[in-house]
């Protein structure tokens, strides 16, 4: 899957203003949750996750139990 943009926002505490960050344009656009506490971290953590993205480096894993009826299918070769 690839990633239009990356945006995230920063919370400037000394003004209270929020302020979003964002590199790339596009849809599907990825939002980072996190608030961030200054405009250099967050523009940091846009350009970190616009990296990994492109790189590809997303994976998931996923462990569960085992079931022998599924088991049994995959020993089998069905």
């Amino acid at each position: 899957m690839s990633w239009g943009g990356i945006d995230c926002t920063d919370h400037d505490l000394e003004s209270g203003d929020i302020k979003e960050v964002s590199t790339g344009t596009g849809e599907p656009e990825f939002r980072i949750v996190f608030k961030y506490p200054n405009y250099e971290e967050a523009k940091a953590a846009v350009v970190a996750r616009a990296k990994s993205v492109k790189s590809g480096s997303d994976s998931l894993d996923i462990t569960m139990p085992a079931r022998s009826s599924l088991v049994a299918l995959v020993a089998e070769g069905i």
